[in-house]
């Protein structure tokens, strides 16, 4: 029972990490083809989902600067998310 416990966790770890990459790294794809705006939600929902995966594939892994990186990650696409939602709502406010 305990192999088959490390085996399903061992799956789901790179799982994890390869789903976020495949985020962040589509993300960048379609930022470069212009199907998404970088200063747009999207792009930063991806980001922001895609850093998470990353930074519990980096804690699982103990890997301390690979976590730091994402985290920072996470932090500036929740920072530009947050400001253009609040950037869009005052714009929105004062057109009417």
């Amino acid at each position: 029972m305990n192999l088959i416990l490390t085996i399903v966790m061992m799956h789901a770890t790179v799982l994890t990490g390869y789903s976020g990459a495949v985020l962040i790294l589509g993300g960048y794809i379609l930022s470069r083809t212009r199907t998404v705006q970088i200063y747009g939600k999207v792009y930063d929902v991806i980001n922001i989902v895609g850093s998470v995966f990353l930074v519990l594939y980096a804690v699982t892994l103990h890997s301390i600067p690979f976590a730091i990186l994402n985290g920072i990650w996470t932090i500036t696409a929740t920072v530009g998310l947050l400001s253009g939602v609040r950037s869009r709502g005052t714009s929105d406010s004062d057109a009417s």
